[in-house]
This record gives C-alpha cells, structure tokens and sequence, in this order.
C-alpha cells in the first residue's frame, strides 16, 4: 500500500511540474546516457582500456586492474556512483548506485528508469523487491532500498545472462 502511495506522489509532482524532480530527471538522463551502447558508451565485454577511455578521469574515485569506479555527484544529497567489474581485462558486470535525498526521490528514479529499461529490454517481471529485465544476453536488476536506508537509495546491475536463462530470440 505505501509503494502505491509513493508511485502516486511521484506521477501527480511530475505531472505538476515538480522543479527538483524536473531537475533529477535532466540529471538522470545525463548520467544514465546509453544511446550510443547499452550504458555511458559501454556494452558488456568491452575492454578495461575502451571503458576508461569513455569514462571522465576526474569521475574516477577508485581503479584497480579488475575495477573502475565513478561517482557523479550533483550535490550533497545527489550522487550517482558506478563500478565497472572486469574478468580478464573484460567488462563483466556494472553496478549503479543512486542516491537521492528523499524517499519519494527514489520512487521517481524507479520509475524513470523502469520506462527507460521497458524500451530497451523485455521485463521479466518482479521477485522479492528486484524488478528484471534481459535481451542479447544482458540482464539488468533494479532495486529500490528507499524505504530500508530512509532516503533515496536506488540498485542497477547490468551482467551477463548465463547461456542457460536466455530468452529465445
């Protein structure tokens, strides 16, 4: 009942208009850029060296030869921060993690990229709070922690689908 609360708030403030979630969902799309592959200029398998080169060096917060993280931080209470996982020098996985000052910040998130992730990959439905989605062999796992950390604190992982879990084409 309370999640179908928060969706509510958060279509009538983006209906109204809301400023701050207005400037969150230009934030958003700036950051969770995927036009030209299927995450800032990255597909999965792509090589330590591409995916540094895509990357902004000052974004960069911490490297190692299997890990490259970013964060994109818009203000105190706004922060984007991505780690990029390599097996053998290739990208493996990609975590996101949002953070977001409010509760109904991290319902808004949700469902921003919900519809962004609907026009690019088949939804498999929702299991235990994670929502799923897979196509070509990438699967994406969204979670909204909002409630649990009382503020907005929002999961997305991309990875490989084992052979075995693929969707026929």
């Amino acid at each position: 009942m309370k999640h179908i609360i928060y969706f509510l708030l958060a279509v009538f403030l983006l209906s109204c208009g809301n400023p701050a979630h207005q400037k969150m969902a230009k934030n958003f799309a700036e950051v969770f850029n995927d036009e030209q592959a299927m995450l800032r200029k990255n597909n999965l398998g792509d090589d330590y060296m591409k995916v540094m080169e895509n990357e902004t060096p000052e974004r960069i917060i911490y490297q190692d030869e299997t890990m490259i993280k970013t964060s994109y931080k818009f203000s105190e209470q706004e922060e984007y921060q991505f780690t990029f996982l390599f097996t053998n020098q290739k990208l493996n996985d990609v975590f996101c993690d949002v953070y977001l000052p409010k509760i109904e910040d991290g319902d808004f998130f949700t469902e921003w990229m919900k519809k962004k992730l609907n026009k690019k990959y088949t939804y498999l439905g929702e299991e235990k709070g994670i929502e799923r989605w897979q196509k070509d062999g990438i699967s994406v796992e969204l979670t909204n922690e909002s409630e649990l950390f009382e503020y907005g604190k929002v999961r997305v992982l991309f990875f490989s689908t084992p052979a075995s879990e693929q969707l026929p084409m």
